[in-house]
C-alpha cells in the first residue's frame, strides 16, 4: 500500500477554501477536490456602552460574523431597548428616553450562535434624566395650612424657594 498525507494550515479565514491536489502515477493521474470549512465566528467589536445620556438615542454593534445568531433583549428591557433594522455587518439598538428613574438602569443584550451555543454579551446602562421626587406634596390638609414633613430625592441640582 502508497500512501500519501496531505497536510494543511488551518483555515483562519470566514470563506471554505477549495484545493484540487492531483496525483500522478505513470501515465495515469486522478483529481481530489479537497475543501476546508470556514472559520466559524460570532464577534461584536463593542461589548460595553456605560453611563449612555437619559436622551433617546442609537447605539451600534459592529460585528465579525459568518454564523446564524439570535439576539436576545430581555423581557423588561425591551420597555427600553429595541432593535432596529440591522446593517451589513452592523446591528443597531434603539435606547428609549430615561426622566422616570433616580439610579442608572442597566441590562445586557446576547447575540447567541444558534449553532454551537456561543454567545457574546454586550452590557449597557443608562443614566436618568434630571428628577425630583417630593413626598407628600400636601401643605394643606382639611383646608387648613399645616406644617409637613417632605422627604427629598433628585438626581438633579435643586433649590428651595
Amino acid at each position: 500500500d502508497n500512501e500519501i498525507t496531505i497536510t494543511a494550515t488551518q483555515n483562519e479565514t470566514f470563506e471554505d477554501r477549495t484545493v484540487d491536489v492531483v496525483v500522478h502515477s505513470g501515465s495515469a493521474s486522478k483529481v481530489y477536490k479537497v475543501t476546508m470549512p470556514s472559520k466559524n465566528e460570532l464577534a461584536a467589536e463593542v461589548h460595553e456602552f456605560k453611563d449612555l445620556s437619559y436622551e433617546e438615542q442609537i447605539i451600534e454593534v459592529p460585528l465579525v460574523s459568518n454564523v446564524e445568531y439570535k439576539v436576545n433583549i430581555s423581557p423588561e428591557a425591551q420597555e427600553w431597548i429595541s432593535q432596529a433594522e440591522p446593517v451589513k455587518d452592523t446591528l443597531y439598538f434603539k435606547i428609549e428616553t430615561y426622566r422616570t428613574g433616580l439610579l442608572p438602569r442597566e441590562t445586557s443584550i446576547t447575540l447567541t450562535n444558534t449553532a454551537l451555543g456561543a454567545y457574546e454579551q454586550i452590557d449597557i446602562s443608562q443614566n436618568p434624566g434630571p428628577t425630583l421626587v417630593v413626598d407628600p406634596a400636601l401643605s394643606e390638609i382639611d383646608g387648613k395650612k399645616q406644617e409637613v414633613t417632605v422627604s427629598l430625592v433628585s438626581s438633579a441640582a435643586w433649590e428651595l424657594t
